[in-house]
């Protein structure tokens, strides 16, 4: 008897999730980057990418990877917008990465 599809990737993400103990948000980011690298989905990835921004709210890192996302699509506009969003957020909280967050911002303006 064989399986669908879509039952066997629940089937894979359940053991994963079991044995590796992975949580929503890693769980998020390995879909997502599945998604755009494997199997050429940018739609589904960039809805794993947005879910796991709603999850951690403010969080600069997570808007620089969505950013990254959008540059790799070149959809510049967007990407703008994410990293000049991280930068603002990760000046706000003092964040170690704020750094790396103005080079990128700044690469992309240039």
């Amino acid at each position: 008897m064989a399986i669908s599809a879509e039952q066997a990737d629940r089937e894979r993400d359940h053991l994963i999730e079991k044995h590796l103990e992975e949580n929503a948000n890693q769980r998020c980011t390995r879909l997502a980057h599945e998604e755009e690298f494997i199997r050429g989905n940018t739609k589904l990835a960039e809805a794993y990418l947005l879910e796991l921004l709603k999850n951690q709210e403010g969080d600069a890192k997570i808007m620089q990877q969505i950013a990254q996302f959008y540059l790799r699509g070149g959809k510049q506009d967007k990407a703008e917008a994410y990293l000049k969003d991280a930068f603002a957020f990760s000046m706000q909280n003092d964040n170690d990465q704020t750094n790396e967050i103005a080079l990128s911002y700044a690469c992309l303006l240039c």
